[in-house]
């Protein structure tokens, strides 16, 4: 802190350094509750994963990833982390959203990311409305959306969330806009 003489019938007045610069040093508490949630995110982020590697293979079938496609990973994320009931987070959802863009996805990853998927169905469903409303964002279903789109109907087939023998029917409809039929 700088004294500066001021008027001589005023007193000296202290200029803070955020009043100067423009800019505060976080408090103790900021960056506590700052690294709290970075901690929250790596563990949620083991979460999230799975399902952000099949949506990302998705995304970046064309090699860009468009704002409307960002928005459908951003409700994903909102809505996995409401199902493993975690308060509603902006900025928790914008790091989960900011580490799935250095996602690389392989073949091999992806199958793996299939199977933890269809292990749980609440999971399961969730990933397959995100998978099919990035279909509808892209406007076709392209050849690597149609594998995943295979690689999640063979999964949900064998872990029985999908109707069986529909699923193959329901794969080659998606073109004509038929929806999936999920098992009650």
């Amino acid at each position: 802190m700088k004294l500066f003489l001021q008027h001589f019938a005023l007193p000296p007045k202290v200029i803070e350094a955020h009043e100067k610069f423009g800019w505060k040093s976080p408090s103790r508490r900021k960056m506590q509750a700052d690294a709290l949630r970075r901690q929250n995110t790596r563990g949620l982020r083991q979460q999230c994963i799975a399902g952000l590697r099949v949506l990302m293979y998705v995304a970046m079938a064309d090699g860009i990833v468009s704002a409307e496609e960002a928005n459908v990973l951003a409700s994903y994320l909102e809505a996995r982390l409401a199902l493993l009931s975690v308060e509603h987070d902006s900025q928790l959802t914008g790091h989960l959203l900011d580490s799935a863009a250095t996602l690389t996805v392989t073949p091999r990853s992806l199958k793996t990311a299939v199977g933890a998927i269809a292990q749980d169905r609440d999971y399961f469903t969730l990933i397959l409305d995100c998978t099919l409303g990035l279909v509808e964002v892209e406007g076709e279903v392209n050849a690597l959306a149609l594998h995943v789109l295979e690689t999640l109907a063979a999964a949900g087939t064998a872990a029985g969330w999908l109707v069986a023998g529909e699923a193959t029917s329901r794969l080659t409809n998606l073109c004509l806009g038929s929806e999936w039929e999920l098992r009650a």
